[in-house]
């Protein structure tokens, strides 16, 4: 079974538009089933994103047109056009589903941890190439690692860089990705909640960074107490990579 958990960068990646379509209807139902996967704001596993995209199509409205057993008609996903609202069962059928599917499995190939980011290519061209913006995510990594106490972490190789934490004993997870604005993304599964929700953060002030410092000292027990002087450190490089003035 397929475990790993998809951040949002995962769904964007998993989600790119196909280059062809069954019928007009399909590309409008494609971006309507990714706003409503993004918009849950869940952690999926492969398996657990594709039950919820068949869900999805499952309680559509689908209106049969005439004898023809595979086209199906939903007047919201109608922008004119002569197969204007028009959905393929076969294309999601044979294509569509096969496409996410193919996708997130990928996604979870590429996936592997690993603390060394010389194993990640992709993750260290990013960041020998983008050194102001990679300093407050690279300081912020340092940092959580040393309090890290959990099982499994590292980089894994995306491009801008993303370094994951998970839990094993506890569950949860946290993402942390660089962004070449020199802002840090972090997502947060807190352990044991049910369903599996992420807490996102984006890191770029100190309010912003004191808003993520309460939360996982009080909700993440797989890492230690941040403390105020680690964090004064971070507004530092934070500053210098994105000149605020704060």
């Amino acid at each position: 079974m397929t475990t790993i958990n998809l951040s949002s960068s995962d769904l964007n990646g998993i989600f790119r538009e196909p280059k062809k379509w069954g019928l007009r209807g399909d590309q409008a139902l494609w971006l309507h089933i990714k706003e409503k996967v993004l918009n849950s704001h869940q952690i999926f596993t492969s398996e657990q994103l594709l039950i919820f995209v068949q869900g999805i199509f499952d309680k559509l409205d689908l209106q049969r047109m005439g004898d023809h057993e595979d086209s199906f008609y939903v007047e919201r996903f109608d922008r004119g056009g002569m197969s204007g609202g028009l959905i393929s069962r076969s294309w999601w059928n044979e294509k569509g589903f096969l496409l996410l599917k193919e996708r997130s499995e990928q996604r979870y190939k590429q996936s592997p941890r690993s603390p060394d980011v010389n194993d990640k290519p992709k993750a260290k061209e990013w960041l020998e190439n983008n050194e102001a913006a990679a300093t407050p995510f690279l300081w912020l990594i340092d940092d959580l690692v040393k309090r890290y106490t959990g099982d499994l972490h590292g980089y894994v190789d995306f491009a801008p860089a993303q370094y994951r934490f998970n839990n094993k004993t506890s569950g949860g997870c946290t993402f942390v990705t660089a962004r070449t604005s020199g802002e840090v993304i972090i997502e947060v599964a807190v352990p044991n909640s049910s369903p599996e929700v992420f807490n996102k953060f984006q890191i770029k002030s100190p309010s912003e960074r004191m808003e993520f410092k309460e939360f996982i000292n009080s909700e993440i027990p797989y890492f230690s107490s941040l403390t105020k002087e680690n964090h004064v450190g971070f507004d530092d490089e934070v500053r210098k990579s994105q000149k605020f003035n704060c």
